[in-house]
């Protein structure tokens, strides 16, 4: 019988490596200017979307109160949303990889632990998003939120094709967020005075707080969702893990939203 530590574990530490240059990577101070540059770039390449977006379809030239308007408006819409994390997401990770590689001797690999989960484990971190899920849909519910996802609506509803957005929400977000949070960012931080526990509360606290979409309360449960994230990438060993949750959360939120949208 395998036991669940077995399950969790990876068979080797692949963090605690004492000579660095068998494995080097930016010092947390350099992580933390280099991770301000890739989210302001992210927000630049989302921007310029919208307003690629906002010229396309208008017929003149707008007042900064009327663009600004136009902003706001287009800013949720479904196909916005998807060529928005598209670009992004393309811009973002080959900017990551470009800072990886400014490292000498740094491998993708390893830097960002792209190593590979036995299916026993995947399957126990599946069921453990799963009960998390439920959970916390149902504290949500309990406190009456379900109206902060109102934008998550406006974006499904006018996604044509909506399956650009699907493609988008499961694979374009799950794969920036988890290669700068929990790969980039996590590598920098851990090997400093932060420690595991800091690098866990911090990641997760700056991954809450982009998704400045939804209120305080789903904010709250993304931050905790972040720190199982952090743990299934420290537990397993591998980003691969963190990336899978992350995008089967997606999922279920995608397909609940479809369901809602039907039934009605």
């Amino acid at each position: 019988m395998v036991s669940a530590s077995a399950l969790l574990l990876p068979t080797g530490n692949r963090d605690q490596i004492s000579d660095s240059s068998l494995s080097p990577h930016w010092g947390i101070w350099a992580t933390l200017l280099w991770s301000l540059l890739i989210i302001l770039v992210f927000s630049i390449a989302q921007l310029s979307v919208m307003i690629i977006q906002i010229i396309s379809y208008s017929d003149g030239i707008y007042s900064w109160l009327e663009f600004e308007t136009k902003l706001q408006s287009i800013a949720y819409k479904g196909n916005t949303v998807a060529y928005a994390t598209f670009a992004s997401t393309i811009v973002c990770c080959s900017l990551i990889v470009g800072i990886i590689k400014l490292k000498r001797e740094a491998t993708l690999k390893d830097y960002l632990y792209f190593y590979q989960v036995s299916i026993q484990t995947a399957a126990l971190w599946l069921g453990i998003t799963l009960i998390f899920i439920i959970v916390s849909n149902f504290i949500l519910y309990w406190l009456a939120e379900p109206r902060s996802q109102q934008w998550f609506f406006e974006a499904y509803t006018t996604a044509h094709p909506v399956w650009v957005l699907w493609i988008a929400l499961l694979i374009g977000a799950p794969l920036f967020e988890e290669v700068l949070f929990r790969g980039f960012m996590f590598r920098g931080f851990q090997s400093s005075f932060l420690g595991l526990t800091g690098t866990i509360v911090i990641t997760s606290s700056l991954w809450a707080a982009v998704h400045l979409q939804y209120d305080f309360y789903v904010m709250i449960c993304i931050g905790c969702f972040g720190v199982l994230l952090a743990m299934a990438r420290q537990m397993t060993g591998s980003l691969l893990m963190p990336l899978c949750l992350h995008a089967f959360f997606n999922l279920c939120g995608t397909v609940g939203v479809a369901i809602s949208q039907y039934s009605h």
